[in-house]
């Protein structure tokens, strides 16, 4: 996109893909009913990101295609393309497309949602924000490694509290493609086997997940990372999914978290909520995010 030298230029098509996730958003609610979502501006924002896409997708097939008269094979030192990747396996560019835009969907903002998610709770919690800042105080002068990210066991705790109150995604589902009968999920206590036939739709609500009184306690509506240290959730918790489908992005997205959110421990003392807002309120799209962002502000050292 050239995001990184002039982020002017990939500005009309992330405004593109942005009306593009909140027209599908509203189309998954309407279910049957998508037809009365008529919006021709949504329309005109889909072809914007396939033609981007598709742009990309007939590049790799030419260098593909380049590397295969030439009997080449990738060098270790050249640059590694997802979309070159798959190309391997298929060339059909529709197929190639609907690939690269849905691993773009989930991941381009990914990280930044769980950040302001985090610092939303932050600034309602300022005694979260002083142990999280002690935990890493020790540590100011270390380089910020992938290892050091992941010895700050509070830091785990107050990402993991964040995706179960405040999750990117809300629902999932997965149609069933031969009728058959599930250990459980039937019955007044959900423990009773479940019947599913062939073309049903099982839905997955990580919300409800997130916030059973059952598992997670009376106080379950409240920012508390220190129930991480007893809690111990299987299926419970699964707000990147889980199994051989969970969402390779979940490293990544955490990653990134980490190494901001410490980095603003680091540089600054104090937070304060700006924000009339005190309750998190949602913004649907195709996955969630906070309705007024974020309003906060940051206290330098020193102050």
């Amino acid at each position: 996109m050239g995001a990184l030298e002039d982020s002017r230029q990939c500005k009309s098509f992330m405004n593109a893909f942005e009306y593009a996730q909140r027209g599908t958003g509203i189309r998954s609610i309407l279910g049957r009913l998508k037809f009365l979502h008529r919006d021709k501006n949504w329309w005109e924002a889909c072809k914007e990101v396939t033609d981007y896409a598709d742009k990309h997708v007939d590049l790799a097939l030419v260098r593909l295609s380049r590397r295969k008269k030439n009997g080449q094979s990738r060098r270790e030192s050249d640059r590694i393309r997802l979309v070159d990747e798959m190309a391997h396996d298929t060339q059909d560019r529709v197929t190639l497309r609907s690939h690269i835009i849905s691993v773009f969907s989930p991941a381009h903002d990914g990280a930044a949602t769980v950040l302001t998610n985090v610092v939303f709770h932050l600034a309602r919690h300022p005694k979260v924000w002083d142990r999280l800042k002690k935990e890493i105080e020790s540590t100011k002068h270390h380089l910020l490694t992938y290892e050091l990210l992941n010895s700050y066991q509070y830091l785990e705790w107050v990402l993991k509290e964040t995706h179960r109150l405040t999750t990117i995604a809300t629902t999932n589902q997965r149609q069933c493609v031969r009728t058959t009968i599930l250990p459980f999920g039937g019955g007044p206590d959900g423990k009773a086997p479940l019947y599913v036939s062939k073309g049903d739709l099982v839905e997955i609500n990580y919300r409800a997940m997130g916030r059973d009184k059952s598992f997670w306690g009376s106080d379950v509506d409240h920012f508390k990372p220190e129930r991480w240290e007893t809690v111990r959730p299987g299926w419970q918790y699964t707000p990147f999914g889980g199994g051989p489908r969970f969402c390779p992005g979940m490293r990544l997205v955490f990653t990134e978290s980490a190494y901001v959110l410490v980095t603003l421990l680091r540089k600054f003392d104090g937070i304060e909520n700006r924000d009339p807002e005190i309750e998190w309120k949602e913004e649907f799209r195709l996955t969630v995010q906070s309705r007024n962002g974020c309003l906060v502000a940051l206290s330098p050292k020193g102050l």
